[in-house]
């Protein structure tokens, strides 16, 4: 319940600072999703855009009996020159938090591949990721539906 909320303090300050971003080099990202096709996420991000790489640092929280709460470092790199569409393929490492009822909390390392396409049509620009992560032990695949501004 901590990292949760955590992670709705920082999707409440990124909705804040939102009209803010127009002077930052990049652009929030806020989305949702589901882990393995049942578990409900809620994630928040900023994509920082250099040559030929956009930089992902981000925060998952994913809603099961026990809390679980992660934080990522992404890198995506965008193929495909598609006026106003965005394909992309990437990624990235990050840091797991898992906390049962009852025990110790543990934190592990994650790896991060992700695949992804999105749309600049609209202001709120929409986009899907599929990412799968490995972890020691446990593997398991998010699908994301997001938007950036």
């Amino acid at each position: 319940m901590k990292h949760l909320v955590r992670l709705l303090a920082v999707l409440a300050l990124a909705t804040a600072v939102a009209p803010e971003t127009q002077a930052l080099p990049g652009r929030l990202r806020a989305y949702g999703g589901l882990v393995e096709g049942d578990e409900f996420l809620l994630g928040a991000g900023y994509e920082l855009k250099i040559p030929f790489v956009t930089l992902i640092p981000n925060a998952e929280y994913v809603f099961l009996d026990k809390s679980y709460f992660s934080l990522n470092a992404d890198a995506t790199f965008g193929f495909l020159p598609i006026p106003l569409v965005d394909i992309w393929i990437g990624a990235g490492a990050g840091v797991g938090f898992f906390t049962p009822e009852q025990g110790d909390s543990k934190s592990y390392g994650l790896v991060n591949l992700l695949a992804g396409v999105g749309t600049d049509i609209i202001p709120l620009s929409p986009y899907v990721q599929y990412k799968f992560v490995i972890k020691e032990g446990a593997d398991w695949s998010v699908l994301t539906f997001g938007i950036r501004f």
